[in-house]
C-alpha cells in the first residue's frame, strides 16, 4: 500500500488544504480572516513571517 499527493489548482500549499485551513472559518462570526500574500506565505513559512507575527501581537494587544 502506498498514499499518493492529489494536488488540484488552488488547494492549499501542499501541507494544509486551502479548504481545512482557510474555508472552515468563512462566515464563522467570531473569527476575522486575515489573508496574507507575498514572499514567505506558505503554510511552513507562516511562523516565521513578520508581518503574521506583527498580526498576532497586534491582535493579542502585545508589543513589539
Amino acid at each position: 500500500m502506498w498514499y499518493e499527493d492529489q494536488r488540484i489548482a488552488n488547494g492549499g500549499d501542499g501541507t494544509v488544504p486551502l479548504a481545512s485551513s482557510r474555508d472552515q472559518f468563512v462566515g464563522d462570526s467570531r473569527v476575522t480572516l486575515m489573508p496574507f500574500t507575498g514572499d514567505h506565505t506558505a503554510h511552513t513559512e507562516l511562523p516565521s513571517n513578520v508581518s503574521v507575527q506583527r498580526a498576532i501581537l497586534d491582535t493579542l494587544g502585545l508589543g513589539y
